[in-house]
């Protein structure tokens, strides 16, 4: 997949990792090196720049939930889904534990540390939600239970929409569109396609669910190095722009046909795609959007799980918003 943009608007010539990585501490800069040198314990890298390292989570097991059955059988479903590169052979600490070994013993953990965050969040759980395509990613690392949910937890929290969120994010992701391609937003508004009709899957699985397992992981590099949540509704904006032409010329199709095309694009993305994309942003479409006139906490308390528990410092890097949105600012 090539990303391209508008000559006349100037050409991409800086690194990315080399102009964000001055503007990041000394702990942040240690992970990049070892991402470039260490391929042995990525997640071990992982919990370093999530700043959860040697964390240590209890579990109660008690798998009450009212909708228990639901997560039993999607962590059922996941663990029947799983080959070896995706975690099932060679997780230590799994096999023979409590009497447990193969599928069987991984959907109960599956189901233990999905109902574990349920209750630590207090929300209910739904099959469409994408917990279990991150959880998929995540057992493909082959970490203990432990490490494995501290790594869910944090992706879930921080950097995922909750539900009651999701409505503000597809705004900001339309206003993003109108601001940067009027033309592309035009088009979609006469099509009637809003953001949730093809974004919904990309923003509830960070893009888990549409790429492919090492371009997702690469993806997630930038998103645990920047500990930048507002980052996929960039990425996001650069994959719609980048396949402006051919959507525009969808406009003999239909709705469906138009919604099908915009949902698979991220499935053309290639690992070394990755560094071109997060160019654009930071040279081209960060640096050219507004700056919003509130404050990107508060917007961010009510789009995440994380809210005020977040430190201060993972907003050094966001990328600023813009437009006075109603729905920010009430």
């Amino acid at each position: 997949m090539e990303l391209t943009i508008d000559s006349s608007r100037g050409c991409v010539r800086r690194s990315w990792f080399r102009r964000r990585i001055d503007h990041i501490s000394g702990r942040y800069v240690a992970c990049h090196h070892a991402l470039m040198s260490c391929s042995r314990n990525y997640s071990l890298l992982q919990q370093t720049c999530l700043g959860i390292r040697d964390s240590r989570f209890e579990f109660d097991e008690l798998l009450d939930l009212e909708n228990q059955s639901l997560i039993r059988n999607d962590s059922l479903r996941l663990s029947e889904g799983l080959d070896g590169r995706d975690g099932l052979d060679g997780r230590e600490g799994l096999d023979g534990r409590d009497g447990l070994d193969g599928r069987d013993g991984i959907a109960q953990e599956i189901e233990s540390m999905i109902t574990c965050l349920c209750k630590c969040l207090d929300v209910p759980y739904s099959s469409n939600n994408g917990w279990t395509e991150v959880m998929q990613l995540l057992l493909s690392l082959k970490e203990e239970k432990n490490e494995t949910y501290g790594l869910f937890n944090a992706v879930v929290t921080r950097f995922l929409p909750r539900e009651t969120g999701m409505e503000q994010g597809f705004h900001l992701l339309r206003l993003l569109i109108q601001y940067h391609d009027p033309e592309l937003c035009s088009f979609l508004d006469s099509k009637k396609i809003h953001p949730e009709s093809y974004a919904s899957v990309w923003f509830r699985s960070l893009f888990a669910s549409t790429c492919t397992r090492e371009v997702t992981l690469v993806l997630w590099d930038a998103y645990f190095l920047l500990r930048d949540p507002f980052l996929m509704f960039f990425v996001a904006l650069v994959l719609l722009i980048n396949c402006r032409d051919q959507v525009l010329e969808m406009n003999d199709s239909d709705q469906e046909a138009i919604i099908s095309c915009i949902s698979k694009i991220p499935k053309a993305l290639e690992v070394e795609d990755v560094s071109d994309l997060l160019t654009l942003i930071d040279t081209h479409y960060s640096t050219h959007t507004p700056s919003l006139s509130v404050s990107f906490s508060s917007f961010s308390c009510s789009l995440f799980f994380a809210d005020r528990q977040t430190d201060s410092t993972s907003h050094e890097n966001h990328f600023l918003l813009f437009l006075s949105c109603p729905l920010i600012l009430t």
